[in-house]
C-alpha cells in the first residue's frame, strides 16, 4: 500500500512539473513577436483541465505524452516532417489519392506506408509513352555506337596528323636554330652599335660642355635631339644629290 501512494505521489509530481514547464514555454512562445497561431484545423495544445482529467484517471496516454513533447507549437502538418518525429501523414490527406505521392510515402517509409508496392511499376501504357519519348528524343542503340566509332576514327586521325607535324618540325629545328641564332647575333651587335653610339655622344658633350654629363640630363637630351635633326638634313641632301646624280646619267644616255 505504501509502495502504491509512493507511485502515485512521484507520478503526480511528474504531471504537475510537466504542465508547469509546458505553461512557461508555450507563454515565452506565443509573446515572442515573430509567432504565428496554428491552424483552426490542427490539433491544439492541451489545456489544463486535459491533465486534471489525467490526474483523476491516473494514467497518460502516448498521445498526451506526444503533445506534452510538442514544445515546438508547430502545426501537425509541418511537425511531422522533423527528422526526430518523421510521421507518416494520415490517409486523408488531399495528396494521398496522387499516385505520385503514394509512390513517394513508400520510399520515404516503405511497408509501414500501407501502399501497395506493385504500384512502383509504370503501367503499360506509361512505358509505351517512355519509349516513345526515347525514340523521338534519344537515338538508337547503333546511332550511339557508329557515333562512338567516328568520334574515334576523328581522334585517331587527329593524333596522326600530330605526329607527322611533329615529326616535320623537328626535321626543321637545325635550321630554325642556325637563324635564332643568326637574330641573336645581329641584335647583339645592334646593342653594342647603340651603345657605343651613345658613349661618342656622352664624349662630345662633355667636350661641348666642359664636364661629364649625366644621359638624364635635359642638356643632353636637348643636344641629342639637335644632332637627330642634323642626321636627317643630311640624310636628305645626300638622297637628293643621288636623285640628281641618277637623273642626269638618265638624261646623258637618252641622249646617245
Amino acid at each position: 500500500m505504501a509502495a502504491s501512494m509512493t507511485k502515485l505521489g512521484i507520478n503526480h509530481l511528474y504531471r504537475l512539473l510537466s504542465l508547469r514547464n509546458i505553461h512557461v514555454q508555450s507563454t515565452l512562445f506565443v509573446s515572442w513577436p515573430f509567432s504565428e497561431k496554428t491552424d483552426k484545423n490542427e490539433e491544439e495544445f492541451p489545456s489544463e483541465e486535459v491533465f486534471e482529467v489525467a490526474d483523476e484517471r491516473n494514467e497518460v496516454s502516448e498521445e498526451m505524452i506526444d503533445k506534452m513533447r510538442n514544445v515546438s507549437r508547430l502545426p501537425d502538418r509541418l511537425r511531422r516532417r522533423l527528422p526526430h518525429v518523421n510521421k507518416m501523414p494520415d490517409s486523408n490527406h488531399p495528396k494521398f489519392d496522387q499516385l505520385w505521392f503514394k509512390r513517394k510515402m513508400y520510399a520515404k517509409f516503405g511497408q509501414e506506408s500501407g501502399v501497395d508496392a506493385r504500384i512502383m511499376w509504370p503501367t503499360r501504357s506509361e512505358i509505351r509513352e517512355r519509349i516513345e519519348e526515347d525514340t523521338i528524343l534519344e537515338p538508337s542503340l547503333q546511332e550511339r555506337l557508329q557515333k562512338a566509332e567516328e568520334e574515334k576514327i576523328q581522334i585517331e586521325k587527329y593524333l596522326n596528323q600530330r605526329q607527322e607535324k611533329i615529326k616535320a618540325n623537328m626535321a626543321k629545328m637545325p635550321k630554325w636554330i642556325e637563324e635564332y641564332k643568326a637574330r641573336e647575333s645581329k641584335k647583339l651587335e645592334t646593342q653594342k652599335k647603340q651603345q657605343d653610339k651613345k658613349q661618342i655622344l656622352l664624349e662630345q658633350a662633355r667636350e661641348y660642355f666642359g664636364y661629364a654629363i649625366d644621359p638624364r640630363d635635359q642638356k643632353f637630351i636637348r643636344m641629342l635631339e639637335e644632332k637627330e635633326e642634323e642626321e636627317k638634313k643630311l640624310l636628305k641632301k645626300k638622297k637628293k644629290e643621288k636623285r640628281l646624280q641618277l637623273k642626269e646619267m638618265y638624261n646623258v644616255t637618252g641622249k646617245q
